[in-house]
């Protein structure tokens, strides 16, 4: 599977980020569901670690760790190794 390209994981990142604001209004998953969802994508074989200076990437759609943390983002592979959550919020917003 190739890369994404900049365009694409532009627009790949724009897109999660706009779901966050209007879907999640800024809201996290809870810290077990990002590590739940992160022990998924390290053991994928389309992550790449490497990215971002170490944080790592998917190979997929380009995104970094980041987006585990949004509530409605889905992992893009088929079938999808994750999925969203409307129900696991962290207390308060996104800081």
């Amino acid at each position: 599977m190739e890369t994404p390209n900049i365009v694409d994981k532009s627009k790949n990142l724009i897109d999660a980020v706009i779901n966050w604001a209007v879907d999640d209004k800024f809201k996290k998953v809870s810290p077990e569901i990002f590590h739940h969802r992160k022990q998924i994508c390290n053991n994928c074989p389309y992550w790449k670690p490497e990215a971002f200076a170490g944080l790592g990437a998917c190979g997929i759609c380009g995104c970094s760790v980041g987006k585990l943390y949004f509530p409605h983002s889905t992992c893009p592979d088929k079938p999808a190794r994750w999925i969203s959550v409307q129900t696991s919020y962290t207390e308060g917003s996104a800081s």
